[in-house]
């Protein structure tokens, strides 16, 4: 279930890089929400390379990933006013495809009820990767773009 920590970090960076109208300090945005989180660059790095090999997958996730989440989706400004993500905003962002914006919608049907914000970003990101599993080659080829 770990595997989701890789795919929404590389998911969000990519939301977020593209078309963004303000630009957007990726390092600053990522180093900031592992600071305020408590989680060190080493073991962050660890936990993505565990979770890109699923050696944990039934791990349980400590809640500083899951504030880490909103942290990024925060400060990338994806949320709305109420700290639920905000598919317009998003497609303002990047031009979403019909597939996409009907799993977010359905993913937020599911979770909008989420009073939580950390607990509110996992969710999101957990049905998510299930709505929208990136393979391999998608992975790598999403990130080079």
């Amino acid at each position: 279930m770990l595997k989701f920590l890789a795919i929404f970090i590389t998911c969000t960076l990519v939301v977020l890089c593209q078309g963004h109208p303000a630009p957007v300090d990726y390092d600053n945005l990522i180093t900031g929400c592992l600071t305020t989180n408590n989680i060190s660059l080493v073991e962050f790095a660890e936990k993505i390379n565990r979770s890109s090999s699923e050696e944990d997958d039934d791990e349980p996730v400590e809640r500083k990933y899951k504030c880490f989440f909103h942290c990024v989706a925060e400060r990338g400004d994806i949320l709305d006013s109420g700290g639920y993500l905000d598919v317009e905003k998003l497609d303002e962002i990047e031009s979403l495809d019909d597939h996409k914006r009907e799993a977010l919608y359905s993913c937020k049907k599911q979770h909008d009820d989420e009073e939580d914000g950390c607990e509110y970003a996992y969710k999101m990101v957990v049905c998510l990767e299930e709505l929208l599993p990136l393979d391999d080659e998608e992975e790598i080829t999403t990130i080079a773009n």
